[in-house]
């Protein structure tokens, strides 16, 4: 089970290389039963951390505290995976699957890591209101901080996220993207590809290329404009804007040379049909604008900065917190900025979440007293990318050892304690859960049977949607009537009609053939409902349906 354990969740492999490696071993098992003992191991790991939560929460003290990280991750219409970890031993201290990243459900995290490991020092997470209002509620005066990264992108969102979705429809009307792939798929066929092999890239070396082989290299040149971007992703990099600005320089050079009849005139007409939209224009300049002002932010805040190269991995840890603060009052204090506001909402939004979230940007040393009375000076992380980098790799490592499903599939049949193994990678979480046994087949055995079928018990009915006896209740065809006729065992089968004159019920009786007797009622009345109904055999609920249901020449069966 160890073996299955540590191969699925720390290796990542599938079930069938597991199944393989252990027949391999002279130990057949099936692919099924991995999975079984992978999830056996789940529910032990869960069982030996929650034995040794008062060991762990030392471990934490002795280092002064915990810097508390927590974000939640989801995919389509799966259950989300909400999980907190200690920034300075990169311990998962709890984790949940809940159906929606809500108040409650994140209160209910955090409540469940207070409740074993007590207040943080401080609290790191992004901008979503119900992270905002859980850490309010369950820390209340807990220095709590969010994350820079998650606060410039959601800025920027906001100065220039209108002109970039009209740039976006703009260009998909035009499908310039398409048109000038097959532009040049077109050439490549009649290019030498050997004539553009050349040892070094000068204008004279270029001279013997004819007007095809130009041509194909400036569309080409185009088309390749995810060269120019950083990988942080929008609002950081603006690729719609680098694919026109590579339009707008190509299309100038176009304009320079002689006349043309050639296949550089079919590529200017190309690039000018795009470029002459006078909206797209004036989107295009207002985005610069916006984004050159949005640039000096980061680089005022010294993060994910447009010449940085460490993409989603940036931390932002070497920096002066003082110096991050100067800069962005600075910004805001510019004269650019000041005159963008006075004439753009955007730029009054920019400047009003700053002010806003002021004291939550600025993460101050924390300095505190051991019990062992040594004094520990900590500062907080002001990224979450802890928590980014925790999810990509689970992301990445669920996908190869599922055999590329959804991350959605993968989280509905996970176990919410699965983070858990992440707590493996540290020697004195594994120490301390080892409980002075050799490994963790050892420490296993040291738990109780009945403790852990109860486990595995719970966590089925987590996992499962519908329980096994109403999977096979609701593939019976005739379910409804047998349903339907357990609401009614009092009345005889058969047939049912409210028989008397109309405004009153008189009788509740079985009916053959004779239906001249159903009760019409005068127009527009509806029928009370009668004590009758409900002790002929009707429940409550049935019968105070059934004036909605009777309408003239209507009658009411079963």
């Amino acid at each position: 089970m160890v073996y299955v354990g540590r191969a699925m969740f720390q290796s990542y492999k599938t079930e069938n290389e597991v199944a393989e490696a252990l027949w391999s071993q002279n130990v057949p098992i099936s692919e099924r039963e991995v999975s079984y003992l992978a999830r056996k191991f789940i529910c032990y790991l869960a069982l030996a951390h929650q034995e040794k939560i008062p060991e762990i929460r030392k471990l934490i003290e002795d280092n002064g505290g915990s810097c508390l990280h927590f974000d939640g991750t989801n995919d389509g219409g799966s259950p989300h995976l909400i999980v907190a970890v200690d920034e300075v031993e990169k311990l998962v201290l709890g984790s949940i699957k809940a159906p929606s990243e809500s108040t409650e459900s994140v209160s209910s995290l955090l409540e469940q890591v207070k409740r074993d490991f007590g207040d943080p020092l401080a609290t790191v997470h992004d901008l979503g209101k119900a992270n905002l209002s859980a850490v309010q509620n369950v820390f209340p005066g807990v220095a709590d901080y969010v994350c820079h990264f998650h606060f410039l992108r959601c800025s920027g969102k906001d100065l220039f996220g209108d002109e970039e979705a009209q740039i976006r429809s703009i260009l998909q009307g035009y499908g310039v993207k398409g048109r000038l792939n097959t532009f040049a798929k077109k050439l490549r066929e009649y290019v030498n590809i050997d004539t553009l092999h050349v040892t070094s890239l000068t204008p004279d070396s270029l001279q013997h290329l004819s007007e095809i082989d130009i041509a194909y290299l400036l569309a080409e040149w185009i088309l390749d404009f995810a060269e120019e971007l950083s990988g942080y992703g929008f609002p950081f990099d603006r690729e719609r804007l680098v694919f026109i600005q590579r339009m707008q320089k190509v299309r100038k050079l176009l304009q320079a040379l002689p006349p043309s009849q050639g296949d550089l005139r079919a590529l200017q007409e190309e690039l000018d049909e795009v470029l002459e939209d006078p909206l797209l224009t004036r989107l295009s300049i207002a985005m610069e604008k916006k984004s050159a002002h949005f640039d000096q932010l980061r680089d005022a805040m010294r993060i994910a900065e447009p010449d940085g190269s460490d993409g989603l991995n940036d931390d932002a840890t070497d920096c002066d917190m003082d110096v991050i603060k100067t800069g962005v009052e600075t910004f805001i204090g510019s004269k650019g900025i000041q005159e963008a506001v006075l004439c753009d909402h955007d730029y009054r939004k920019l400047v009003g979440q700053i002010k806003k979230y002021w004291d939550k940007l600025f993460t101050k040393p924390i300095t505190v007293t051991s019990k062992s009375g040594q004094t520990i000076v900590i500062q907080p992380q002001r990224t979450n990318n802890l928590m980014e980098r925790f999810f990509r790799e689970l992301n990445r490592g669920s996908r190869r050892r599922t055999g590329g499903k959804t991350l959605g599939r993968v989280l509905a049949t996970m176990l919410a304690e699965t983070p858990l193994v992440k707590n493996l990678e540290n020697a004195k979480y594994e120490k301390i859960i080892l409980n002075d046994c050799v490994d963790l087949s050892e420490r296993f055995a040291e738990i109780e049977a009945g403790l852990v079928r109860k486990k595995m018990r719970q966590a089925t009915q987590e996992t499962e949607k519908l329980d096994s006896a109403v999977k096979r209740l609701i593939k019976t065809p005739k379910l409804p009537d047998y349903l339907i006729g357990a609401c009614i065992p009092a009345i005889p089968a058969g047939e049912f009609f409210l028989e008397e004159k109309p405004g009153s019920f008189a009788d509740f009786s079985t009916n053959s053939d004779d239906s001249e007797n159903s009760l019409v009622p005068a127009e527009g009345n509806m029928f009370p409902v009668p004590e009758t109904v409900v002790s002929a055999g009707f429940p409550a609920g049935i019968a105070a349906c059934i004036p909605a249901c009777i309408k003239r020449d209507q009658a009411i069966c079963c």
